[in-house]
């Protein structure tokens, strides 16, 4: 059982867009914690990109389950329940 073609790349893509979005994360906190005195739609710019930010990882996360993880779990139940009989 292995894994098709485009999901490699899928899954290094994922990977990577975790590794940045912990940078974008530590640049956030940094803006906050050294320029507190910027204008407020600047501050809600940030927030805002932030939050799109975590949204596109959540979402990246739950693709990465779905299409690599969840096919191989529910195999092998399918595997082992049709073993059983």
């Amino acid at each position: 059982m292995g894994i098709p073609g485009g999901f490699g790349s899928f899954l290094i893509a994922g990977l990577t867009s975790a590794m940045l979005y912990g940078i974008t994360t530590l640049q956030t906190y940094v803006y906050y914690m050294h320029y507190p005195e910027d204008a407020a739609i600047i501050k809600f710019l940030v927030a805002a990109i932030w939050i799109l930010d975590t949204l596109h990882v959540s979402f990246m996360c739950h693709a990465l389950y779905y299409y690599l993880v969840k096919p191989k779990y529910l195999l092998l139940v399918t595997v082992a329940l049709n073993h059983r009989r």
